[in-house]
């Protein structure tokens, strides 16, 4: 049986500088919209062309 390494998070106080919460919930916020929307476009054409397919080849 292998051991799996561990994952080691830095500590508390090795860590400089304020972090923007907020800022970066935004930021991640966008994202997650863009891919999201992105998606939703893509599958749409995705069924767009199968109902096209469809129609074409009379099935």
């Amino acid at each position: 049986m292998s051991e799996q390494p561990s994952l080691k998070l830095p500590k508390p106080e090795f860590i400089e500088g304020d972090i923007d919460y907020p800022e970066m919930i935004k930021k991640d916020l966008r994202k997650a919209m863009l891919i999201m929307g992105l998606s939703a476009i893509s599958s749409m054409i995705l069924t767009a062309i199968v109902w096209a397919l469809l129609y074409f080849l009379r099935l």
